[in-house]
């Protein structure tokens, strides 16, 4: 029975592992767009793509780039690099580099997205969001986005996985290091060296300068010479030429100069001239020129560091790599110098020793830590220079590498040798609104929004407009309007305006004044309305001159000839019976009557009145005095007469006519003047109380009587009554303003209109509305009584504040609306806008969240806050940054967990317990004898499983099967015979740990192997601070 069980135990763990692995290989065409670093623009090309699931490894991803440039990249987890091959190939160091599963896993978080299905996760603290066809078809996506990079996919086709386009070939020497770095070889140039010993060291140089890229956002390298004194053979800023480097180039005599020394081809030369006597090893006096060279104060030669650059640029790593065959003295000051590269410049040292002279303390101080020893070379002689270059170039390479070599200034793609390359703009068509890119080769602006240069070339003078098709402009001048009249709305009609320097100006001209007659000089001032500003605003005229020919003339211009006229400026005598008149002998103003040298007529004379002369007959009676109206005058041949008019009377001068019904007499005035003066006749005329009755002499002296009472008809409400003799008086009209039962004492008010006002029975209490209906059958009131409900606030007060009537004082009050929303987590106010406002009393921060328990009565209890990047997990150590709010996650090592005396056991963080726990190492387990047991000694022929089974009385089924196998059939075994041979709950929970062990190897997600949660404790998987 035990042998079947440890059979079938080994078959399924074999089945679940062949389940488990999955690999993915695939070719698509590829639309790579960054708007953060392309702008619009796009790389595009052909991606190859592998992935195994069961050793992600072997996972590569390779782009044969079309446009911008052509170019193949190619990325290897395995190698933890990215080569990259145009004429020649790159590699470059990328330890953080991560070839994602671009399929969807288990643990993905996945949904519909519109018509796609999506799928995403974080890969290490990157976003990767996938979107497939389908939910079906999830093994290749047809888009993804990979932090802030996303590719568009099309004609994807399956590939084989073993297809060596995912093998950088041996072909392509992809050993050359692409790598900003500043490389200082600082050279020793002492007597004890020989022409042998210089050569060999420029060929080093050689051939480690042959491996790097040089350029400006790659490599650049410098030559310095030092013992006593320093020389430097090729400054900094000549790393354009390094590839001439050559023990030609730079001669012995260069060091151990007999002078003079002539300059080579390429303008290389010595700092200055200086006689060979001998010199000793000072190292640091290479050191100091050295960093002279990056701060540009070289003394001797100035030549430009890339650290004197503007805000945004990369900064080259300076790479010290020093040369010596000798013991330093200058020991201490040596290390100074070499401190301060390396602490203050962040530079790093190689010291590279020849010989058995040296001094191998000091060296190791000068060198920088790699791997946590000092980068210290030594060989025996100078001809063993040449077996370190490679070992040199990996440690230097490695300093300055990244898989980007372009500057910080590239928004666009980077190539082959740190060059920028502007991506492919995407254009919409229309010629005015392009996107264009441009680069120097080191630097590139992205694709960004590019108008015609003739857009730019607008001012307020003129604009352009732009032709879509063509992309040209056509100008269109600013139309300048005339100004107007100051105070007025009419346009100065003489201004020309015209529009410079970016605003509109004007030209008063005169001539655009039109000629008017009898005005001379016509002149333009806009600042006034002119002369005649009504026709002619803005025009200003001068009156024509004219001069009398004597001082009692005035000269002036007729508007209608344009010419002079005199007239008389004589003013009117004070007399209008009188003229003055213009005297042209004397030149004065003579005053003659108007009547002279008129014609006489018999028995006529002429008078003047107000100026007018009118011709009258003789006035007789005047002449004789006679004012008897009674007595008529007449005149013949100039001779007067009178005559007695018969029947006349006349008191004076007044002819008193007859009166039928009356007596004529005369009477003195007051004035003294006598006057016509009646007496009545006997009177009979008497009727009625209020009526006075008169003799009527148009009706030949009858009798007509008036009433006493006046005229009533017009009055309303009042009319005329007789209440005694001769005596009216005013009474109500019946009938008016008698009302109803709501209508009581009812008064007239209004004479004209007979208006009528009324008392009402139902008196009005505070804050009420009350009316009276009438009860139709009986007459009676009803009183209706309603609450006034008129009160209003004032506008935009509406939100917060309500009225009512306030029935003590009968007027309305105005209330605050309550905006208390029984929440202590809220701050209550009231906006005129949009009224009530609830705000939380605490707001989110940038890596702090707060809550808030609203039936906490406690103030200082209710709120709670909480690290926003707590993502609960015990088995991570969260952290927030506070300016940005990025949270970054790292795994809780359990650092605090004792370990001991558990040489067999790792610190284990389990996050569904919240707990750190001690775990078996891979491979090892405790036997059923409690004995530890790592996997080489479970391979070791000195070691018996079955001597250790037998004593439990178990027979093991499969020999020579190691690691989680092995684990699967002792578990299999144990549990099989569990009830009969193994009495220890002990030794099967250390058989149950050893095959989790295994699963953990090779077994995963294999449910035979699961925690049952029921198994004995056991001291080995104790927590953190658990006691033995």
């Amino acid at each position: 029975m035990s042998k079947v069980l440890g059979t079938v135990s080994v078959v399924l763990m074999l089945l679940v592992l062949l389940a488990q692995a999955a690999q993915y290989s695939w070719k698509a065409d590829f639309v790579q767009t960054n708007p953060t670093k392309f702008g619009n623009g796009f790389v595009k090309g052909t991606m190859y793509y592998r992935y195994d699931t069961a050793n992600t490894k072997l996972s590569v991803v390779r782009y044969d780039i079309t446009s911008p440039t052509t170019i193949t990249i190619m990325k290897v987890q395995a190698d933890g690099r990215v080569y990259k091959r145009c004429t020649k190939c790159e590699g470059a160091n990328d330890n953080s580099m991560v070839i994602p599963a671009l399929h969807k896993l288990s643990t993905d978080s996945c949904g519909m997205n519109g018509q796609f299905y999506e799928c995403t996760r974080k890969v290490s603290n990157k976003q990767l969001t996938l979107r497939f066809k389908s939910s079906s078809d999830t093994s290749k996506p047809i888009r993804f986005t990979f932090d802030k990079d996303t590719y568009e996919l099309s004609n994807q086709g399956s590939y084989t996985f073993t297809s060596s386009t995912f093998t950088v070939q041996s072909s392509w020497d992809c050993g050359h290091c692409v790598s900003m770095v500043d490389l200082f070889f600082l050279l020793d140039g002492s007597d004890s060296l020989s022409r042998s010993d210089w050569s060999k060291q420029v060929e080093f140089v050689s051939k480690v300068a042959a491996m790097f890229t040089l350029g400006e956002s790659a490599t650049a390298i410098s030559i310095i010479s030092w013992f006593f004194v320093w020389r430097v053979a090729w400054p900094l800023s000549t790393h354009k030429y390094l590839q001439e480097i050559s023990s030609t180039s730079i001669p012995y005599e260069t060091f151990a100069l007999t002078p003079p020394y002539t300059a080579g081809p390429y303008g290389h030369y010595p700092d200055y001239s200086w006689e060979n006597s001998g010199g000793a090893t000072h190292q640091y006096l290479g050191f100091k020129e050295m960093i002279d060279q990056l701060n540009q104060n070289s003394t001797k030669l100035k030549g430009t560091s890339r650290r004197i650059y503007t805000k945004g640029k990369k900064v080259p790593t300076p790479i010290a790599i020093a040369i010596t065959d000798g013991y330093d003295h200058s020991v201490d000051r040596g290390l100074a110098w070499s401190g301060m590269f390396k602490k203050v410049y962040k530079g790093y040292v190689i010291e590279v020793g020849v010989g058995n002279s040296l001094n191998e303390t000091f060296m190791k101080s000068m060198a920088s830590n790699i791997n946590g020893e000092p980068a210290m070379y030594q060989v025996d002689s100078f001809n063993g220079l040449k077996d370190l270059v490679d070992k040199i170039v990996t440690v230097s390479c490695d300093y300055g590498n990244t898989a980007d070599a372009c500057d910080a200034g590239c928004n666009g793609f980077c190539g082959c040798e740190g060059k920028c390359f502007c991506p492919e703009c995407k254009q919409t068509g229309d010629k005015c609104l392009e996107y264009k890119c441009t680069s120097n080769g080191v630097t590139a602006s992205k694709c960004v929004e590019t108008k015609p240069a003739c857009l730019n070339d607008v001012n307020f003078c003129w604009n352009q407009q732009c032709n879509r098709n063509t992309g040209t402009c056509t100008k269109i001048e600013t139309k300048c309007d005339k100004p107007k009249i100051p105070g007025s709305t009419k346009e100065c009609m003489c201004a020309e305006p015209f529009c410079r320097d970016n605003g509109c100006r004007y030209s008063q001209v005169n001539s655009l004044c039109p000629a008017v007659s009898c005005y001379v000089n016509p002149r333009c001032d806009c600042s006034q309305a002119g002369t005649f500003p009504d026709q002619y605003p803005g025009c200003v005229y001068t009156p024509k001159s004219c001069k009398a020919s004597v001082a009692c003339k005035t000269s002036t211009c007729n508007r209608k000839t344009n010419q002079c006229e005199e007239t008389s400026n004589c003013t009117v005598h004070s007399d209008k019976c009188y003229r003055n008149t213009c005297n042209t002998t004397t030149g004065k103003c003579d005053a003659v009557s108007v009547m002279a040298n008129l014609p006489h007529h018999e028995c006529m004379e002429y008078k003047c009145k107000d100026g007018i002369v009118t011709e009258q007959p003789r006035d007789c009676a005047a002449e004789a005095g006679d004012k008897d109206p009674c007595n008529v005058y007449t005149c013949s041949k100039d001779q007067c007469s009178k005559k007695r008019i018969d029947g006349c009377n006349s008191c004076g001068t007044t002819v008193c006519p007859d009166k039928l019904c009356m007596i004529t007499m005369c009477k003195t005035s007051s004035t003294g003047e006598e006057e016509c003066d009646y007496k009545p006749k006997e009177n009979n005329c008497t009727r009625g109380t209020c009526e006075t009755g008169r003799c009527d002499e148009s009706t030949g002296g009858e009798c007509v009587y008036t009433s006493d009472c006046l005229d009533d008809t017009a009055n309303q409400c009042f009319r005329q009554d007789c209440v005694g003799p001769h005596t009216c008086a005013w009474v109500p009209r019946e009938g008016v303003c008698s009302g109803d039962g709501c209508h009581i004492r009812g008064r007239c008010v209004n004479n004209e209109t007979g208006a009528c006002e009324y008392d009402s029975p139902c008196p009005k209490n505070n804050c009420e509305n009350v009316t009276c209906e009438l009860n139709t059958e009986t007459n009676q009131p009803f009183c209706n009584r309603v609450e006034y409900t008129g009160c209003t606030v004032a506008p935009g007060l509406e939100k917060c504040m309500y009225s009512e009537c306030d029935a003590a004082t009968d007027r309305c009050v105005e209330h605050d609306i309550s905006c208390d929303d029984n929440n202590p987590c809220t701050i209550d106010r009231c906006d005129l806008t949009k009224g009530c406002d609830h705000t939380k009393e605490y707001e989110n921060e940038t890596c702090t969240l707060y809550f808030c328990n609203a039936s906490e009565p406690d103030d200082t209890k209710r709120w709670t806050t909480r690290g926003k990047c707590d993502d609960s997990d015990f088995c991570t150590i969260d952290t927030c940054d506070e300016e940005t709010g990025e949270c970054t996650y790292r795994p809780n090592m359990c650092e605090d967990l004792e370990m001991e005396g558990y040489v067999c056991f790792v610190r284990r963080c389990v996050s569904n317990q919240n707990r750190c726990m001690r775990r078996l190492v891979s491979g090892a387990y405790i036997d059923i004898c409690g004995n530890c047991i790592t996997a080489d000694q479970a391979n070791a022929s000195s070691y018996d499983m079955d001597e250790c089974l037998e004593g439990m009385g178990v027979n093991p089924v499969v020999a020579g099967i190691a690691g989680g196998v092995a684990a699967a059939i002792a578990i299999a075994v144990v549990i099989a015979v569990a009830g009969v041979t193994a009495g220890s709950i002990y030794g099967t929970r250390e058989l149950m740990k050893r095959a989790r062990n295994a699963a953990d190897q090779g077994a995963q997600m294999n449910p035979l192997y699961e925690d049952s949660k029921h198994e004995a404790s056991n001291p080995f998987y104790e927590e953190a601070g658990d006691k033995e």
